[in-house]
């Protein structure tokens, strides 16, 4: 809902019901909404939640989480999800590969590059199994849009340290956009050795 009026009447400018969120499971979903209508004005945005007509036994939950309000024709990026977390992965080896997606509008110039760098003991790449790169990489873009898939593999080279970065996007004239990124490695596993002592 938008107020105009200093939150003394309401507007209802989108309802998620039935009709509307079917395609929508329990995972948070990234959702747009315009206010251009309300373009130049001084408003209030409120969310509004309801149990419906019928009092039944039906449970819903409604979340909300990382508003942002922005100039829809301003150079954007967007990452989902916005956090990766590999686990626990041996020393010397390579973790399961993990995938977010990578989204531009309105991207300045209409063609160009989204340079992608990842910390260090995390790689990269634009193609799902490899190859991998540790140092950063260009995703190329055309008529100012950009529609991604980035797939990223943790490579931890100590045993029992824990590891955490961010996976920085940038270009396109947008704000940058990271991906944050742990793991850790166990300790090495010791081996036991029986031995006889003669005193």
């Amino acid at each position: 809902k938008v107020s105009t009026d200093c939150g003394l009447t309401y507007n209802t400018i989108y309802t998620f019901d039935a009709t509307t969120t079917a395609g929508i499971t329990n995972v948070l979903t990234e959702q747009a909404i315009d206010l251009s209508a309300y373009y130049g004005q001084e408003i209030i945005v409120a969310f509004h939640a309801t149990d419906g007509p019928v009092d039944d036994l039906a449970d819903y939950d409604f979340h909300i989480d990382d508003i942002t309000l922005q100039d829809a024709s301003a150079p954007a990026l967007s990452v989902d999800p916005q956090s990766l977390n590999f686990g626990s992965v041996a020393s010397g080896t390579t973790s399961t590969e993990f995938s977010y997606s990578l989204t531009g509008e309105n991207l300045n110039p209409s063609s160009g590059n989204i340079t992608i760098t990842p910390p260090a003991n995390f790689e990269v790449s634009t193609v799902t199994g490899g190859p991998y790169s540790a140092a950063a990489i260009d995703v190329p873009y055309t008529g100012g849009s950009l529609s991604a898939t980035i797939y990223a593999v943790f490579k931890p080279t100590s045993p029992s340290t824990a590891y955490s970065g961010n996976i920085l996007h940038e270009g396109g004239d947008a704000p940058s956009v990271n991906v944050s990124v742990s793991g850790e490695s166990p300790c090495e596993s010791v081996t036991a050795v029986a031995e006889n002592f003669d005193l």
